[in-house]
């Protein structure tokens, strides 16, 4: 290995080392953060759940914990995604109903009869969202409805627009 290519790798290892110690400084200013708020009770429920889980030791819990906030996470950021792909298409559905599981959005739309446009639109933003998150493991399902069908929405769907 030349001098050049030795300079060059110290480089990179340099440069690695300074991006994973401001890395671990902020990581621990978080902790501190959370920890004063613990300790006023101003940390929400599940932070307080996870860190509760964290410190007695119970991995099952924790790592539970930390599965349902980053389950919510990626949802909340799917509905966002997904009206913004619908809004992009300039159509809008007479109601759009939303529940989910750990790792699917399910979309209850009604649409005017006959709309095929509408009805390609959701697919399309469908189509779109799962792009980005199936690598990740979560997707969305729509069910599209017509005014016509006149189905009830299941009691656990929540309206969204």
């Amino acid at each position: 290995m030349s001098t050049i290519q030795m300079e060059s790798e110290l480089s990179k290892d340099t440069a690695f080392i300074n991006e994973s110690s401001d890395w671990f400084n902020q990581m621990i200013a978080a902790i501190r953060a959370d920890e004063v708020q613990l300790a006023v009770g101003l940390a929400d429920p599940d932070k307080a759940e996870f860190y509760k889980s964290a410190i007695s030791g119970n991995r099952d819990e924790m790592i539970h914990s930390m599965n349902r906030q980053f389950s919510q996470s990626y949802i909340r950021e799917m509905i966002l995604n997904y009206s913004n792909e619908i809004v992009k298409r300039n159509r809008k559905p007479i109601e759009i109903h939303v529940y989910h599981t750990i790792n699917t959005l399910h979309v209850w739309a009604v649409i005017a009869d006959h709309d095929s446009e509408t009805e390609a639109a959701l697919f399309l933003s469908e189509a779109a969202v799962n792009a980005n998150y199936s690598k990740f493991g979560y997707t969305i399902d729509t069910i599209i409805l017509e005014v016509s069908d006149n189905y009830p929405v299941p009691n656990h769907f929540i309206k969204f627009m």
